[in-house]
């Protein structure tokens, strides 16, 4: 698969017969093993619910408050920053925003260019989006840019995981004949 968009010369991936993704970049290329099946999945099947929104206009400190208030999922990575229209239009790490002065304004500390996994992507795009821009995580958004789920390298971890132990098992049975 070659992506003009980005770098013409760059093969951004392809799925190998070893069942794996690999991708290359100016001479430097990593592997990510996913199954064939979900390659072609809808990215939006696997998306977490569990994020943190705050709304631009807050404070740090009401932000904190209200982030202590409902309570975060189990990979806070990032929390995310919308508009009145409830559309992205930042994001603030973690360390950021435990360190930001309490009465500054959340847009005043977030980081307004966003890059986020658009909500018509296969799982195989959103591998590609994780091998070259080496984020944690990333929004999955509609076409308005409004928060449909996260999706984090975890997911991409669990399928390196089960694959790794499907082929275990298969390489056991064929031992014990």
């Amino acid at each position: 698969i070659r992506d003009s968009a980005m770098d013409p010369d760059r093969t951004v991936g392809y799925i190998a017969p070893t069942q794996s993704v690999q991708f290359h970049r100016k001479g430097r290329s990593s592997q990510i093993m996913l199954t064939k099946d979900k390659c072609n999945d809808p990215i939006l099947q696997h998306v977490r619910k569990d994020f943190v929104v705050l709304h631009q206009a807050s404070t740090v400190q009401n932000a904190l408050e209200e982030i202590r208030r409902k309570g975060v999922g189990h990979n806070i990575i990032y929390f995310y920053v919308v508009n009145d229209g409830n559309q992205l239009v930042g994001v603030i790490p973690t360390r950021k925003l435990l360190i930001a002065p309490a009465d500054e304004r959340v847009e005043k500390v977030m980081v307004p260019k966003v890059v986020a996994i658009p909500d018509t992507f296969n799982v195989l795009d959103a591998c590609e989006y994780f091998a070259v821009y080496k984020f944690m995580a990333f929004l999955v958004v509609d076409k308005d840019r409004h928060i449909l789920g996260v999706v984090d390298v975890g997911f991409f971890a669990d399928e390196i995981f089960d694959f790794q132990e499907r082929e275990q098992m298969d390489s056991l049975y064929e031992t014990l004949g």
